[in-house]
């Protein structure tokens, strides 16, 4: 396994990417709020996602500036090989287990059909509904930044769309749209429109620091925290289907916890190059745990249940020591499919963690 190539990459946002996927971790397993350590991470709820978000269209940026076909192409299919295939691999793998301990089976052929499309239906790889609404939004972005001949006019594209996605918000539009089609549909593209200002604003991030357009950049943390502040007396009220994506207070406290990890100084002498090199390794592992921690959830749930005493109630459900366990496993599982498709002529493995 070639280490070499983390070396370089900017720790910080690594250790988001780990943190936030330890949090939605806890959030699928309903960890309790008893404990200072899990009120403190249950703060972060409403949070992780958008986060993701954020830092994937940031990567994006520059490719989507320069209106990169093949990029986003390239994007496309990374994005949905993970949905395709867990998936299919949950369907067959719960079927089977099912089948051998309760004697039926747990999803019919409709509900893939229906995951595949929107992967949300419950049972299955529902976790996966964010990588749709990624591809919902990478569209989207990349449609409205086909009308600008300019950075400038893309910029300006941009954000007038996330002024409309707010006030599409505030004025609860969605319900007329979406209100009796099925829960599927509704969920997902509900959640791509709460998460679209985030992907848009790590483009337009991108935009800003590439060239230092705007001098006070390394400010933006603080600016963003203070407005977070401001709006948490002015957030909007989408009381009936919002999923907690939405509102000027979440909006701007995850630009602040993205830009301050952005801003931050890089690690790049050669002590800190084992750090970087540890942290940034486990940073590309967030893929494969968010894909596997619920099937890894579900196997301990059925062991648990046919041996009560095989785990302290410490380790069960609603612990922090249960949700770190599902992500240690996950990682691992993401270890062995990395390893496989370096080991292997089966190379398209690499796009599914």
């Amino acid at each position: 396994m070639d280490l070499k190539r983390y070396a370089n990459q900017n720790i910080w946002v690594s250790l988001l990417r780990v943190f936030m996927c330890f949090v939605v971790v806890q959030i699928h397993f309903q960890t309790l709020e008893c404990t200072r350590p899990q009120k403190f991470i249950h703060f972060f709820d409403e949070l992780a996602v958008p986060c993701f978000m954020f830092i994937s269209f940031y990567f994006m940026g520059k490719a989507l500036l320069n209106l990169d076909m093949e990029k986003f192409k390239s994007r496309l299919i990374r994005l949905y090989a993970p949905v395709l295939f867990w998936n299919v691999f949950y369907f067959v793998a719960k079927n089977i287990i099912n089948y051998a301990c309760y004697n039926e089976l747990y999803r019919t052929p409709r509900c893939l059909a229906m995951a595949l499309a929107w992967s949300n239906f419950d049972g299955l790889a529902s976790q996966l509904w964010f990588l749709m609404a990624q591809i919902f939004d990478l569209i989207a972005i990349f449609i409205i930044l086909q009308f600008g001949k300019t950075d400038k006019q893309k910029i300006l594209f941009l954000c007038t769309a996330i002024v409309i996605t707010f006030i599409y918000e505030y004025w609860k539009l969605f319900l007329e749209f979406f209100l009796n089609g099925p829960y599927a549909t509704i969920f997902t593209i509900a959640r791509a429109m709460e998460c679209f200002p985030f992907a848009a604003c790590g483009v337009i991030f991108y935009w800003l620091q590439k060239d230092k357009k705007i001098k006070l950049l390394y400010f933006a943390p603080i600016i963003t925290v203070v407005l977070a502040v401001g709006a948490k007396f002015f957030t909007i009220d989408t009381s009936g289907w919002s999923f907690g994506y939405n509102g000027l207070y979440n909006f701007f406290l995850t630009l602040a916890i993205c830009t301050f990890a952005l801003c931050l100084p890089t690690l790049n002498s050669s002590r800190f190059k084992p750090v970087n090199i540890a942290i940034n390794w486990l940073g590309s592992l967030t893929m494969g745990i968010y894909c596997t921690h619920l099937f890894v959830g579900w196997i301990l749930d059925i062991i648990s249940s046919f041996n009560m005493n095989l785990f302290p109630n410490r380790f069960y459900r609603d612990t922090l020591i249960f949700d770190a366990i599902v992500f240690i496993i996950g990682a691992l599982f993401t270890i062995l499919i990395k390893l496989l498709a370096q080991k292997t002529k089966w190379k398209w493995i690499s796009y599914i963690v």
